[in-house]
């Protein structure tokens, strides 16, 4: 049995807003939503990918097309590896972002636990 078959009312933890299908159900610190099953904590996004379309291969991810990190919409997710994941966040500007924070916060924190090296 995989966790997409677990029997959970799963539409009762997200709303419509925008396009996207907020997640108001706990999230992670860093604001991914997140479900607890048999006593196990699980990302929302994820569980909702193998929802609607199975397992999740080894070595994937489930990514975000919106960048909304809370976002459960399976059409807003795709499966890509550590490498297609960098290069959605090159294109949409995520390390220029970053980048610039850097330049005008010194100290090298960013907002989530996140530290250039």
């Amino acid at each position: 049995m995989t966790r997409a078959n677990t029997i959970i009312d799963i539409d009762r933890f997200f709303t419509i807003d925008d396009g996207c299908w907020l997640w108001f159900g706990p999230k992670q610190r860093l604001g991914y939503g997140q479900l607890k099953i048999k006593s196990k904590m699980f990302k929302a996004h994820r569980l909702m990918w193998e929802y609607m379309n199975g397992p999740i291969p080894d070595g994937l991810f489930v990514c975000h097309h919106c960048d909304v990190r809370n976002c459960v919409r399976p059409s807003h997710l795709f499966l890509g590896d550590q490498f297609d994941n960098m290069r959605d966040a090159s294109k949409k500007g995520k390390f220029e972002a970053r980048k610039q924070y850097l330049q005008r916060h010194p100290n090298g924190q960013i907002k989530g636990g996140w530290t250039c090296r």
